[in-house]
């Protein structure tokens, strides 16, 4: 045997039917990493559906063809097919011999004007967060926010309407369950007065007195916020009920209350502030008065709520103080307070509620 056949014969060969195996195998575990690092297809094709009003559009005209689909949402025939297929495949729409139409999931909380709409994060993330989150590195090397120096995230989105209308589109989404909620975790009957600190347009003010006939709200915000407030407001039934204070919560007196609410407004501000807010708001709440923190809490064990800590990164991209912040460190400043009741609960699809109360 020459030397060239002997050192063939002595490969070891190997079964087409294992290597295949072992080589899916491989692949099938890269999967989810694909999926994180294309994970944006799926946002941008969300977001341009909700551009489009895709979802509104099949919930008024039911099942559609994709020629009817074209001519009223204006898609281009080149990539119409593709794009409602995609949608099909992320289970946002169905597809049968009658055409096109909302998944059960899309028709719920993606057609415009309907009560749990949450089309409005979509379009707050296409408009205000998306290209912030391109500068993420940029961050995590500075460690300063993506915004032009000295800016103010917020006080720059009230100066562009349409911006600012979005991101309250956004924090408005579950403003009815978070509202039935606070309802059910206190006795209200004595309750008369309820400032909620940092409350932009009023919009869970409205809801609230809505369901507590004897209760006043006063929201304490940016004067900027104004005139969102003023349209959200006269719209609704308490307009009478439902004031705004424009200020700085930060720096400003809290008015006196029965209740104080603070929706999404600690994980804005530092250590310091945070403990002066929860002393401020122990001062000011009569006897046996109640104060409701919610934002996206970090769970105490800081590995099981990825949304959270990725909003903890956001919050940095917008703030050189911002944070999100676990449940224990919440008590922690309620505590030491004064409040002598902490209680807590999940609160929407994402936040924590955590209920303090003042002794009588």
């Amino acid at each position: 045997m020459s030397e060239i056949s002997r050192e063939t014969s002595e490969i070891p060969t190997l079964d087409p039917t294992t290597e295949n195996s072992v080589s899916a195998d491989r692949s099938a575990d890269a999967l989810p990493l694909i999926e994180m690092a294309m994970a944006f297809y799926r946002s941008r094709v969300l977001m341009s559906a909700l551009e489009l009003d895709l979802f509104s559009v099949l919930a008024a005209e039911g099942p559609a063809d994709r020629t009817a689909i074209e001519r009223e949402a204006g898609l281009h025939s080149r990539v119409s097919g593709d794009f409602l297929d995609a949608l099909v495949a992320l289970g946002l729409l169905e597809r049968s011999a009658d055409g096109y139409a909302n998944s059960a999931l899309a028709d719920r909380f993606l057609v415009r004007g309907r009560g749990r709409f949450v089309g409005g994060f979509a379009a707050m993330g296409g408009a205000s967060l998306y290209p912030l989150w391109m500068k993420l590195t940029d961050l995590l090397r500075t460690g300063e926010p993506q915004i032009p120096p000295g800016g103010n995230f917020f006080e720059g989105l009230y100066q562009r309407p349409e911006a600012a209308r979005k991101f309250m589109d956004a924090m408005d989404t579950f403003n009815d369950e978070i509202a039935e909620t606070l309802s059910s975790a206190v006795d209200w009957s004595g309750y008369r007065k309820l400032v909620d600190v940092g409350g932009a347009r009023g919009d869970l003010s409205v809801r609230l007195t809505e369901q507590h006939p004897g209760l006043t709200a006063v929201c304490l915000d940016l004067p900027q916020i104004e005139p969102l407030f003023t349209e959200r407001v006269e719209k609704s039934d308490v307009a009478g009920r439902v004031t705004l204070r424009g200020g700085d919560f930060v720096t400003d007196a809290l008015p006196d209350a029965d209740v104080y609410v603070f929706g999404h407004i600690l994980h804005g501000r530092n250590l310091e502030q945070r403990q002066d807010l929860a002393n401020r708001a122990f001062a000011g709440l009569r006897p046996g008065g109640t104060l409701f923190v919610f934002d996206r809490m970090i769970d105490d064990a800081r590995c099981e709520k990825p949304l959270s800590l990725l909003g903890s990164l956001g919050m940095a991209l917008v703030s050189p103080i911002g944070s999100e912040y676990t449940v224990a460190d919440c008590r922690s400043w309620l505590e030491k307070a004064g409040f002598e009741t902490v209680t807590e609960r999940p609160l929407a699809a994402t936040d924590t509620l955590v209920v303090a109360r003042k002794p009588a």
